[in-house]
């Protein structure tokens, strides 16, 4: 038997204490990928202070000093300006939307200055993101874990307790991810960690990028109809007549969200919640 297929033997239980042991120290064994001080903390912290508030909301039992939880203000969330949130990392190996939060608050964030005010957190989980992994250390999915009723996954406990300290409304909260070829293997990966069967679409990849809304309405769907727009000018939008089991309307699903995704958390805090996956 493969080292891949140890992990992903359906047993139809979930994975023993034991077996996520045997997973975290096969990750440790295989490496890091990335340099999460160098490639993130040193990005967030290198933003220039007369026009950002950096606020450090949590750090990982794991490691406290190396995996530091950050986030960058621009403006004043109270204001009365429209408030918008934008949230990266959550899986680590999808690495674009990082990427593109940094690179949004170091370059491009100023055109916006007087009309918006941003909250960014860029790297969610940055255990994986160094791991290369879907997954953190306890072979927990952090956006199935958006829920204070799994204390053990503290990336996403130290970010719900943030968001409700902020006591603040947000116009549109928009959850950057990718769907990259390799999510089929993590599929299995996945329905063999928590006892599941596969799902039926597993075997497919839409073919380029989408937006996930949280819910159908004139409203959210001009909005996602704006975010497929400008996406278009980067990216092919997926072409299928479904996405992941779900109807495709121009590049948008629309749909309750799952219970413990981010898109959950945030429905109570924000007018628009949207996740785009980039392929």
């Amino acid at each position: 038997m493969s080292e891949n297929a140890y992990f992903e033997e359906m047993t139809g239980e979930p994975w023993s204490h034991q077996k996520r042991l045997a997973w975290f120290f096969n990750q440790v064994a295989k490496g890091r990928v990335r340099d999460y001080q160098s490639d993130i903390v040193s990005r967030i912290r290198a933003l220039p202070q007369k026009d950002f508030s950096i606020t450090e909301y949590g750090h990982l039992t794991i490691d406290g000093p190396r995996y530091p939880l950050l986030s960058g203000t621009r403006g004043d969330l109270r204001n009365g300006k429209p408030n918008i949130l934008i949230t990266a990392g959550v899986h680590g190996y999808e690495p674009s939307g990082w990427d593109a939060a940094l690179t949004f608050l170091e370059n491009d964030i100023h055109h916006y200055k007087s009309q918006v005010n941003f909250l960014v957190y860029p790297c969610i989980s940055p255990w994986a993101y160094e791991y290369d992994h879907r997954w953190n250390a306890d072979a927990e999915d952090p956006n199935r874990c958006f829920s204070f009723e799994k204390p053990r996954v503290e990336e996403c406990r130290w970010f719900m307790d943030s968001i409700i300290n902020l006591d603040v409304r947000f116009d549109a909260a928009i959850d950057l991810h990718e769907t990259p070829d390799r999510d089929i293997e993590l599929r299995k990966s996945r329905a063999s960690r928590y006892g599941m069967e596969l799902e039926e679409y597993w075997q497919t990849v839409p073919q380029g990028s989408y937006v996930m809304l949280s819910e159908a309405g004139t409203a959210r769907k001009a909005f996602g109809e704006a975010v497929v727009s400008a996406m278009k000018k980067i990216s092919p939008i997926a072409p299928e007549d479904k996405i992941l089991g779900k109807e495709n309307h121009g590049g948008m699903t629309l749909s309750p969200p799952i219970s413990g995704t981010m898109r959950a958390f945030l429905n109570p805090y924000a007018t628009h919640v949207a996740i785009t996956e980039v392929y």
